[in-house]
């Protein structure tokens, strides 16, 4: 990766009801860069456009029941299915590529 340069997360997610999720790119010794979105019951392709400060980074995507101000009592639990994610640098999504 190239420090500074627009890189976009995306990934298509349903849960099994209304439910909180997390796509997220943290890159070493740097903040986690992170974007809450709601999940539904339909498939929906989510997207995160970030500027990763380190060379080095791992992305997250998955259901978010951490207690927050937003949500203080988040569901215990919830069946979320996740499919297509895809890290690019670019400043917007493209069509899902296989590897």
């Amino acid at each position: 990766m190239e420090p500074g340069e627009t890189y976009v997360l995306s990934a298509y997610l349903k849960a099994d009801r209304d439910a909180p999720a997390r796509l997220a790119v943290t890159g070493f010794h740097v903040r986690t860069l992170g974007q809450s979105v709601r999940v539904s019951r339909a498939w929906q392709r989510y997207t995160m456009v970030v500027r990763p400060q380190s060379r080095w980074c791992y992305v997250a995507v998955g259901p978010d029941l951490r207690p927050t101000p937003e949500k203080p009592t988040p569901p215990d639990r919830v069946a979320m299915w996740i499919d297509a994610v895809q890290f690019e640098r670019a400043s917007g999504a493209s069509a899902f590529q296989v590897r």
